[in-house]
C-alpha cells in the first residue's frame, strides 16, 4: 500500500511540473490562427535544425491538414558548432538530420541549398534572386522565416529574415509571411553562444 501512495504522490509531482512548465513556457496571448487556409507553404531558413527548433508542430500540423510544405535551407550548417569554427563532418551530419526530420514531418520538398553558413549577410543580393525565384516558382500563400531580430541576433538569421520580408514586400502578388517567435520567458533561460548572442 505505501509504494501505491509513493507513486501515486510521485506521479502528481511530475503532473505538477509539467503544468508549471506548460504554462510557464507558452504565450497564451497571441490568437490561434486558423492555419487550414493554407495549401503551399514555403518555409525558408539559414540552417538546418532551424526548422524543428521554431515551426516543427506548424510543419506538423499543416502537414496533418494536407497543405504541401516546402522547406528551404540556404546553407548546411557547417559552422553549428559552439565557437562557430568551419566542422565539413558537421556539414553531412546536418544534411543527414534535416532529411530524418522532413520524413518524420512528412515533407516530401526538402531543398538544401550551399550560400555558406556564417557568410549570408555578405550574399544578400545572390539570395534575395534565389528567394524571388522560389516564390515565382513554388507560388506560395504562407512563407515562414526568422523575425526581424533573427530570433536572437544569428547575423544569418538576419540577414535570411531581411532579404525574405524585402522580396516579399515588392513581389508581384501580396503574401502572408510569418515569424516564429519564442515567449520572453523562453528567452530569458537560453544561455546563447557569445558568437551569436547579438
Amino acid at each position: 500500500m505505501f509504494i501505491a501512495w509513493l507513486l501515486l504522490g510521485v506521479l502528481v509531482v511530475l503532473i505538477s511540473i509539467w503544468i508549471f512548465g506548460f504554462l510557464r513556457l507558452n504565450d497564451r496571448s497571441l490568437p490561434i490562427a486558423n492555419t487550414a487556409i493554407y495549401k503551399r507553404v514555403l518555409v525558408i531558413f539559414p540552417h538546418p535544425d532551424d526548422e524543428v527548433l521554431t515551426v516543427g508542430g506548424l510543419i506538423g500540423a499543416l502537414r496533418a491538414q494536407g497543405a504541401a510544405v516546402k522547406v528551404v535551407f540556404l546553407t548546411r550548417g557547417e559552422r553549428g558548432t559552439p565557437d562557430g569554427k568551419l566542422d565539413l563532418e558537421l556539414k553531412q551530419i546536418r544534411v543527414l538530420e534535416a532529411q530524418t526530420v522532413a520524413k518524420t514531418l512528412g515533407i516530401t520538398d526538402l531543398v538544401l541549398e550551399d550560400f555558406g553558413d556564417g557568410v549570408l549577410e555578405q550574399k544578400t543580393s545572390e539570395l534575395a534572386l534565389y528567394v524571388q525565384t522560389l516564390l515565382t516558382e513554388y507560388e506560395p500563400d504562407l512563407v515562414v522565416t526568422y523575425d526581424q531580430s533573427g530570433l536572437y541576433g544569428h547575423p544569418d538569421h538576419i540577414a535570411v529574415s531581411e532579404v525574405v520580408s524585402e522580396v516579399i514586400r515588392t513581389h508581384k502578388q501580396p503574401l502572408e509571411l510569418w515569424y516564429p517567435s519564442y515567449p520572453k520567458s523562453v528567452l530569458e533561460m537560453i544561455a546563447l553562444p557569445e558568437h551569436m548572442a547579438n
